[in-house]
């Protein structure tokens, strides 16, 4: 019975179903001044509002900022690379390589930490090579190489990366695993409000081992090549993102009726009073390592026929395994298993290692 206005904001714990002429609806009753009394106020929302810098910008508009973070940034690309080499005798030869690489890109902040929605991206690779040359004869040369390369992409917040507040607990958001990354919180984009902080914690690591070794033999008119080479593949991702949580917060909780989609209601107004619209939470309780090797044997022969024509002759074997869980926790279809939960019915999950 009772005027409804713009941007109104109404209360949740007065939601009530009443009986129009078109039929039953649900009904909240408007806060008194268009202001929540600050004993409803959440306490985790009381502990951010601690956070947010005071405004710095006169708004000229309802859509305008009201605060500004003058940053800079840089950008560093840092590359490195050495090498040795060593006569050992008259039939050895040997010699070591490194090279790396870092890309550090730059992050101007939007708002200061924790708050910041940044989530750069460092990448840095190595490589590193040892040779050995054995001159065995005048007809015979023996070459191995041992390898070892590696990269790895760190892609998280400056809070995450850096920090050492458990945030959540600060806060005083339950339920969620220890983490520095600070929660994601957004809002409704039609009240004009920013979202803030930003939980991406992720460092993949892919390290990989690798031996070449080969013999060179030149026999009359052939040059034969007998050899091998192993390689080892470790991709070991450290996923921690989500940890702190996603919380979404729309008009929907403070609106004169949910889900009506219409002109009341306020998503910050909905985030004081603790009323979350939708959240998402990542608990990685078990990382995902994974293995692979690559195994290969060949020989071939450069056969000299006559002056003008020299046939290439050669046969290779390789075998490249499937990646695996490290430990052996992996899962995948059967379709011929019985499923307990479906009556033994075929069809259903199979386990390996400690997951069986």
């Amino acid at each position: 019975g009772s005027h409804i206005f713009n941007g109104q904001i109404f209360d949740p714990a007065t939601e009530k179903v009443v009986t129009t002429p078109t039929g039953a609806l649900t009904c909240r009753t408007a806060f008194a001044g268009n202001m929540i009394p600050s004993t409803r106020f959440g306490q985790a929302a009381v502990n951010i509002n601690k956070l947010f810098p005071a405004p710095n910008l006169t708004r000229t508009s309802a859509s305008s900022p009201n605060y500004v973070l003058k940053t800079t940034g840089l950008n560093v690309n840092t590359m490195e690379s050495m090498r040795f080499d060593q006569n050992i005798g008259q039939a050895h030869k040997a010699y070591f390589s490194y090279s790396a690489r870092e890309n550090s890109p730059a992050v101007n902040l939007q708002f200061p930490l924790p708050l910041d929605t940044n989530s750069p991206q460092n990448f840095t690779t190595h490589f590193i090579r040892f040779g050995w040359d054995w001159t065995i004869n005048q007809t015979m040369l023996n070459h191995l190489v041992l390898g070892y390369n590696r990269t790895n992409s760190f892609n998280a917040s400056l809070e995450a990366a850096h920090g050492s507040t458990n945030w959540d607990t600060t806060l005083g958001i339950a339920g969620t695993p220890p983490s520095t990354a600070f929660p994601q919180l957004g809002f409704n984009g039609a009240d004009n409000i920013s979202n803030f902080g930003q939980n991406t914690d992720n460092d993949v690591i892919d390290n990989g081992y690798r031996v070449h070794e080969s013999l060179d033999w030149q026999h009359g008119k052939n040059n034969f090549m007998f050899g091998g080479q192993w390689y080892l593949q470790l991709f070991d991702p450290l996923e921690k993102s989500g940890a702190s949580g996603n919380f979404g917060f729309s008009r929907n909780e403070t609106q004169v009726t949910p889900n009506n989609g219409g002109i009341t209601g306020n998503s910050f107004a909905s985030f004081m009073l603790g009323q979350v619209d939708a959240a998402s939470l990542t608990d990685a309780r078990i990382q995902f390592r994974e293995i692979s090797h690559y195994y290969n044997i060949f020989v071939q022969d450069d056969w000299k026929v006559r002056p003008g024509l020299t046939l290439n002759l050669g046969l290779s074997y390789s075998i490249h395994t499937p990646f695996r869980f490290k430990d052996g926790d992996t899962s995948n279809i059967s379709l011929t298993a019985k499923n307990a939960a479906a009556g033994n019915l075929p069809g259903a999950l199979v386990f390996a290692g400690a997951g069986a």
